[in-house]
Formats: C-alpha cells, sequence, structure tokens
C-alpha cells in the first residue's frame, strides 16, 4: 500500500517543466502527506488537450457514493484488479491522472519491537508521479463538487520487497502522456503501465518514527535516523504547554481563539489519550486513532459552538 508521501521539491518552474504544464502554482513543501489531505494532481484537459493543476483530495469517493466517508479507505487502488473493481473500473477508462511526489513512506517489519518507517525515493531525489485515478463526487446538500483521487499500487520490485508486500506505481517519465491520453481507454493499453518501477533506480533509508504521527511536517521527517526510536528533540519533549499540544487541523483553521482554557485541556488530554492507546506504531493503527480523535474533537467543537451561538442569541435578544 501506500498511506503517506512527501512534496517537497515544490519549484513552480521545475513542476511546470516536469508535468508539460504552461505554469504551476507556488506550493508549500509536505513531508508527511497523509489520506484525507490534499495532493497535488496533473489531468488532462478534454476540450484543450493539455495537462492541468489540480488539488483533490487523498481517498477516492466513487460518483454514485452515498457516503462520502468510504473515501478514506480508498486511498489506494490494485493495480492487478484495478479494471474490475465497480469504484474504479470507469475512472480506470475516462479519469487517470498523476499524483506528484519526491518519496513515500513505508514501515518495515523488525525481529521485535516496532515497525521502522523508511523513506522511498528515486536516485537523486527526483520529481516523480505516481499512477493515480479520479472521480467527482456532489455533495447531495451543497451541489458543491468534491474532486477525489487513488494511488495505484503494485507489487513490489527488490529494492521495496524486503520492507512492505505492495508499492505504488511510479510511473516513468515517458509514460505520462500515455497513462493521460483520454484515447485510450482499453484496459490492455493501459495496465502494462502499472508495474514497478526499476529497483536500481531508487534508494532508501530508515528515518524518525516522528513520521507515524500526520500531525508531524516538517523537513526532519525525512532526514537519515541512526535510530528511527530517538524521540525528537527540543520543544516536542519538552514540558508540556498548550500551544504545543495545538493538533495542526484545529490550528491551521483557527479555530483556538474561541475555546476556553477548559475546552483545550479537554481536547489535548483526548489527543493524548488516543495517543496512548497506539502502542505498536502501526501506521493504520495511528491513523484510525487520528479519525478516531477528531471525530471526538469535532463534536467538542459543536457544542462550543453552539454554547456560543446561545450566548449570542441571548445577547441580541435582550440588547
Amino acid at each position: 500500500m501506500c498511506g503517506r508521501f512527501t512534496l517537497t521539491e515544490v519549484d513552480p518552474d521545475l513542476v511546470a517543466q516536469t508535468f508539460s504544464l504552461e505554469s504551476a502554482p507556488e506550493l508549500p513543501p509536505r513531508f508527511n502527506i497523509a489520506p484525507t489531505q490534499n495532493v497535488a494532481v496533473i489531468v488532462r484537459d478534454v476540450d484543450s488537450g493539455r495537462n492541468q493543476f489540480m488539488l483533490m483530495r487523498w481517498g477516492l469517493i466513487p460518483h454514485w457514493s452515498k457516503d462520502p466517508s468510504i473515501g478514506s479507505r480508498m486511498i489506494n487502488a490494485r493495480g492487478e484488479t484495478v479494471h474490475e473493481k465497480p469504484s474504479f473500473r470507469t475512472p480506470l477508462k475516462r479519469q487517470r491522472c498523476l499524483v506528484v511526489a519526491d518519496g513515500f513512506y513505508e514501515w518495515q517489519k523488525q525481529d521485535s519491537g516496532p515497525k521502522v518507517p523508511m523513506y522511498i525515493t528515486l536516485k537523486g531525489h527526483a520529481l516523480f508521479a505516481f499512477a493515480g485515478l479520479w472521480d467527482r463526487w456532489i455533495e447531495p446538500e451543497s451541489g458543491d463538487p468534491l474532486f477525489t483521487c487513488t494511488i495505484i499500487t503494485t507489487a513490489p520490485n527488490e529494492l521495496v520487497a524486503p520492507i512492505h508486500n505492495r508499492m505504488p506505481v511510479i510511473l516513468a517519465r515517458e509514460s505520462y502522456d500515455h497513462w493521460l491520453n483520454p484515447s485510450y481507454t482499453d484496459p490492455v493499453q493501459l495496465l502494462p503501465l502499472l508495474t514497478a518501477y526499476p529497483a536500481d533506480e531508487m534508494d532508501y533509508y530508515p528515518v524518525s518514527r516522528k513520521v507515524n504521527k500526520p500531525i508531524n511536517d516538517g523537513p526532519d521527517l525525512i532526514e537519515r535516523a541512526a535510530d528511527p526510536g530517538d524521540p525528537p528533540s527540543g520543544p516536542a519533549t519538552s514540558a508540556p504547554c498548550r500551544a504545543q499540544h495545538k493538533p495542526e487541523i484545529l490550528w491551521r483553521g483557527r479555530i483556538f481563539p474561541m475555546l476556553s482554557d477548559q475546552d483545550i485541556d479537554t481536547i489535548r488530554a483526548l489527543y493524548e489519550r488516543t495517543a496512548a492507546r497506539v502502542a505498536t506504531n502501526d501506521a493504520i493503527q495511528q491513523a484510525i486513532a487520528d479519525i478516531d480523535w477528531f471525530s471526538r474533537s469535532v463534536e467538542l467543537l459543536n457544542a462550543v459552538v453552539q454554547r456560543k451561538c446561545q450566548r449570542l442569541s441571548r445577547l441580541v435578544g435582550g440588547g
């Protein structure tokens, strides 16, 4: 599978040149891209015939699905059966894309102890693209479209096989046009591309287990780790501080200023209890824990917003 990847080479000119774009937007470097987050995608515009840059949510929601939560379980599509599965066979024919990246993580089992994260790249840390599929889902109430995507996986090459039993399909640069070409709709024309990238053109090394948590996102995550189990240095291991425990998704949304100290402490304690339950550092278990924590946090935030609205209503009514 592919559950985390990076996009650190974000120079717009390089992105535009690599993927035959007229121009590319300024993007922040990402060192720990996780499912349900937005990812950089290249599609072929049918009308103009030109490549187009888009941001899509990682985790494909089929256009016919009534439950958007299915996307969190559709981050990968097996290349061997992608032409048979109802969720993927139509996108394979008409809605293929390139998912832009420059590295990905897989977790290697050890004889004892937790798994060790490995950072896998092309030699020279070159920019590349995963083979992807996309779909357009319409939110029933608002009618707003949501574009989502999945990354296709295949059997691993000799380099990745000791680490994991699957790997994402990395397309050769000369295959980009073939993959995006809308005239190719027959699986016979497409499935031969879904093979493992040559092992002798790739490299990997161990990194810190800090990458296990999606809230961590910084250049230190891709540094070679002498001991991946070493705890992070600096503020992350210092005495508890409310600012250090603000979950990134809430911090970026600037929701915290409206919360009381008690609300913040409740969210912090909930997050710490959830993290403590994940004893194995397994990527999937961590994702489940993060989803559980986030859903509970949203419930708390909804209650806070309701209290604020009720207070505002009373103030307006009294005025």
